[in-house]
């Protein structure tokens, strides 16, 4: 059986990084996507005693126009594994399917974007920041 494809959406408070967690045989694959869509990234080293997942950190601005740029990279990621289940995660939202979806990855990278902006708020709360 085929290993099911999971890409995690992990958006942080920090407006200049993010993560993308995938399932470990995919890493590479993922890697050539961004890197061809000239998504500046590197590869993270995190311990877990969990589920093991493959970390790419991404740079730049984590905003909705970098969840935007990583469009292109992850359609064209995702539609050379057109027939695999594909596992999108964002926060504690996902969405299960077979085969490739631009609806799904739009709508899943939308979600990332307001989680960032509910983990930046609340940063910024416990920071005592005004907004």
């Amino acid at each position: 059986m085929t290993e099911r494809l999971v890409l995690r959406f992990e958006p942080t408070w920090d407006p200049a990084w993010a993560e993308i967690q995938v399932s470990p045989s995919y890493q590479e694959d993922l890697q050539a996507a961004l890197e061809a869509a000239d998504v500046d990234h590197s590869r993270v080293i995190k311990a877990s005693a969990g589920e093991y997942m493959a970390y790419l950190g991404i740079y730049g601005t984590a905003t909705a126009a970098m969840w935007k740029a990583l469009t292109p990279a992850l359609k064209a990621f995702l539609s050379r594994h057109d027939k695999k289940q594909i596992e999108i995660k964002v926060g504690d939202e996902s969405v299960t399917f077979t085969g490739y979806s631009a609806e799904n990855v739009s709508k899943m990278l939308d979600k990332a974007e307001d989680l960032r902006v509910k983990r930046a708020e609340r940063q910024r709360e416990i920071n005592g920041e005004a907004n």
